[in-house]
This record gives C-alpha cells, structure tokens and sequence, in this order.
C-alpha cells in the first residue's frame, strides 16, 4: 500500500501553508529506517556502562579501605569514605544525619577496641548508584564475637569513586530478651 500526499500545515485560522514538496509511503519508510539505524548505530558507540561485577569489584575494594581505616583508628579517613548528606540507620536509634554521625557512632567504637569485618554479599548496580548486601561481624578488643549481623548500604558514584550514602544494619543473633528465655 502506497501512501501519497503533500506536506501542509494548518494554521490556526484555518488557512493552509503549504510547503511545496510532495511525498509517498516509500520516501516515508526510508527515513524512519534511517533514523532507526541512526538511533542505533548511535547507541553502539554509546560509552560502556560498569558492569555489575566491575561494580561490585569496586565497592569490595572500598570495604577493605573502610575496614583499614576502622582498624587504624582513622575516623576522619572513614568520614570521607560517605557522602557530605549520609544517613545512618544504626539499630535501636533514629536517623543521624551526616559525616559527624559517622565520626560519632565509628569513632566510639574504634576507641573501645572494637574490629568490624565486612563481607558482600550482593551488589547491584543502577547506574550512578549501586545497592550492597552485606554480613558484618563485629569482634571485641579480646577478639569475642560481640555481634553477626547484616547490612545494606546504598552508594553514590562520585567523582572521587564510590561513597556510602545511606548505612542500615541490624543483628542476626537473638535479642537478649529472646536469649534469656
């Protein structure tokens, strides 16, 4: 089936501009094919996306950083290691807000000689953001397992490299109440 016509438009009085050319279905297929190929041919020189095992790589890698820095007592090296607008969800509290919340809540438990040991489970990754579930163990300074647990940390990429953004955990052994019977 053949379509053919004119380019016009209508204005808004109803008169009619016409444009002077003519066309047909055929001349009409070609340019969306055209700007079909167009489309994809621009999309495979697109520039390649992270994948999710780079991702992952990567924030593994800034766990270590995290972990060093917990076990050289570096607290403002940890601080740096999450955005400016954190969010801390520790368990048994509100929202803190912030690189002071991180120096608090981590800066207390590096002065009593406390070790946390970080282990990802999974990562996804959705562009400039990418979502960690993790299991955390947290040793006493007699190297007694005080706490197993889990977390979820949502990172940010940012020109610096990856940076946690909102910190959540929790424990995974029983409540004291629950314990004692």
């Amino acid at each position: 089936m053949r379509m053919s016509g004119s380019a016009v438009i209508r204005i808004i009085d109803g008169d009619e501009l016409n444009l002077g050319y003519s066309f047909n279905g055929g001349v009409i297929m070609r340019l969306f094919a055209i700007v079909i190929l167009g489309i994809v041919l621009s999309a495979c020189g697109a520039p390649k996306e992270n994948s999710g095992a780079d991702v992952r790589a990567e924030i593994e890698q800034a766990n270590t950083q995290w972990m060093g820095a917990f076990k050289d007592g570096d607290i403002e090296k940890l601080a740096k290691m999450y955005t400016e607008d954190t969010r801390l969800l520790p368990p048994n509290a509100g929202v803190l807000e912030g690189r002071a919340a991180v120096r608090q809540v981590f800066g207390g438990m590096m002065d009593a000689g406390i070790r946390v040991e970080l282990s990802t489970q999974n990562v996804e990754s959705l562009g400039d953001t990418a979502v960690e579930i993790g299991r955390a163990k947290v040793i006493g300074p007699d190297g007694g397992l005080l706490d197993d647990g889990k977390y979820l940390v949502t990172w940010k990429k940012t020109s610096t490299g990856w940076k946690m953004h909102r910190d959540i955990w929790n424990s995974s052994l029983p409540g004291k109440d629950a314990a004692s019977g």
